[in-house]
């Protein structure tokens, strides 16, 4: 229950980054329509254009058919790495995730990972507090954090969205009342049996209040403690991967950036703590 209420709980965020892309897409295909185009300029246009998107279609099918495991490896990874390094999480903790998950990716680019095994590795991690918990995290970065709420408003939303993962992760809150409790930033899905929450333009702070006090409602008719939803994001990682493919990762551990190096004085200015040369006169 808790992995499939975790699923759904995500896909919803996930739908909701989806269609911000495609109502730009449906815009720019609007806006791609000029007026004036004569018909035989726009079929002659349209078959010289499918006869290219044919010949790249057969290429781009060959390509992907060879490359395929590369592709999902190297479009999946970055927006990841980004989203763990934009975390709240303590830099010690960033290295170890973002080792694991480059590793992974890494022996599936490679085929030590057959796609069977991907598939075990993502529902060990959705049985894990890990899903609830970044579900968190992307609320908190993209809703809380973005919003006009105070910062008193903000700790209290991230205390409450926490508890209310907590929750589902102890399932003692399910899926109905997942549903109650996104209600006022979300809207019915496509098969209506889902549902999506909208992006973030279109959540206003007052639907973020009432969201967050109805986690707290729920999170308390649940009996959950009021405090920080705590995890070991890296070690829950590691296990779940550990337990759906019978073994570790062969993690290159990263290393720790360096600290910043103090500013230089520039051209004509002068150093901390010294005093400018008199003027000559």
């Amino acid at each position: 229950m808790v992995a499939e209420s975790g699923r759904r709980l995500a896909g919803g965020l996930e739908r909701a980054g989806r269609k911000g892309c495609a109502d730009g897409t449906r815009l720019g295909s609007r806006l791609s329509v000029r007026r004036g185009w004569r018909r035989g300029d726009c079929l002659t246009g349209c078959l010289v254009v499918l006869g290219v998107l044919a010949i790249l279609g057969v290429i781009g099918g060959i390509w992907l058919a060879n490359n395929w495991r590369d592709l999902a490896a190297d479009v999946l990874t970055p927006p990841l790495v980004e989203a763990i390094e934009r975390s709240d999480m303590t830099e010690e903790d960033k290295i170890r995730v973002i080792a694991q998950v480059e590793a992974l990716a890494q022996e599936f680019r490679d085929k030590k990972i057959s796609l069977e095994e991907m598939g075990r590795v993502l529902e060990k991690i959705a049985e894990s507090p890990v899903l609830p918990l970044a579900a968190v995290m992307f609320v908190e970065d993209q809703y809380i954090r973005r919003s006009g709420l105070s910062e008193e408003e903000k700790a209290d939303a991230r205390l409450q969205i926490g508890r209310l993962a907590r929750g589902v992760f102890e399932e003692k809150i399910d899926e109905e009342r997942i549903r109650y409790v996104v209600e006022p930033i979300s809207e019915p899905g496509a098969t209506g049996d889902d549902f999506d929450i909208r992006p973030p333009d279109r959540v206003s702070d007052d639907d973020l209040r009432a969201m967050i006090e109805r986690a707290r409602e729920e999170a308390d008719a649940a009996e959950i403690p009021d405090e920080t939803f705590e995890v070991d994001i890296p070690g829950e990682l590691e296990r779940a991967i550990e337990k759906a493919l019978g073994r570790k990762l062969d993690v290159q551990p990263r290393e720790t950036p360096p600290p910043a190096a103090p500013d230089e004085p520039g051209d004509g200015e002068q150093p901390t703590g010294e005093t400018p040369p008199p003027s000559g006169g």
